[in-house]
């Protein structure tokens, strides 16, 4: 791949987040710009996804990935895959657990942790309050309406108060981050 590929570069499936890592030159002093480039004949890429994604629509599985990984192939081709420290000692999921690369923010009565998915509301982390005017809860409610079919509910839970500052009505929800 080149740079302007890789700074092009989209994922297919929505709810794959990427990141390509350019090769460290090591004892190679690159003077310009266009000699680094010339360099860059490989990248490393790290797909991340998870099956626990408020949107059904953005969960993903390994499904997904290696799908992903086969379109990547197809176009620029793959040398190695499931790189280790063996190959790279400083890859990025070398560094973090995993728990940490992939976290979602989002509201803790959210339709999506209803019923078989309850038991991820006791995972969740930094639980805090927001406000949000509340036409933009309005407009979610009727976004989650038309897609009942994934959710067990349509409505969300909150408190409703006036805004003084701007003297609109506004919610106060939980928000939390899901991570895996």
């Amino acid at each position: 791949m080149t740079p302007e590929q890789v700074a092009n570069y989209s994922v297919y499936h929505r709810g794959i987040d990427f990141n390509f890592y350019h090769p460290i030159f090591e004892d190679t002093r690159l003077l310009n710009l266009e000699e680094a480039r010339k360099k860059i004949t490989t990248y490393d890429v790290t797909l991340t996804c998870c099956s626990i994604n408020p949107n059904p629509l953005c969960a993903r599985d390994e499904r997904d990935l290696d799908e992903e990984l086969a379109l990547i192939d197809s176009k620029f081709g793959i040398v190695t895959d499931h790189l280790t420290n063996k190959h790279r000692k400083d890859l990025i999921h070398l560094k973090h657990p995993k728990e940490n690369l992939t976290k979602h923010a989002t509201i803790t009565t959210h339709p999506y942790l209803e019923g078989e998915n309850d038991y991820l509301k006791s995972k969740m982390t930094d639980v805090h309050d927001v406000e949000i005017p509340l036409s933009d809860i309005k407009d979610f409610e009727k976004h989650i309406e038309k897609r009942k079919a994934f959710y067990n509910k349509a409505k969300l839970d909150y408190i409703e108060k006036m805004n003084e500052q701007t003297g609109e009505k506004s919610a106060i929800l939980k928000f939390g981050y899901l991570t895996g």
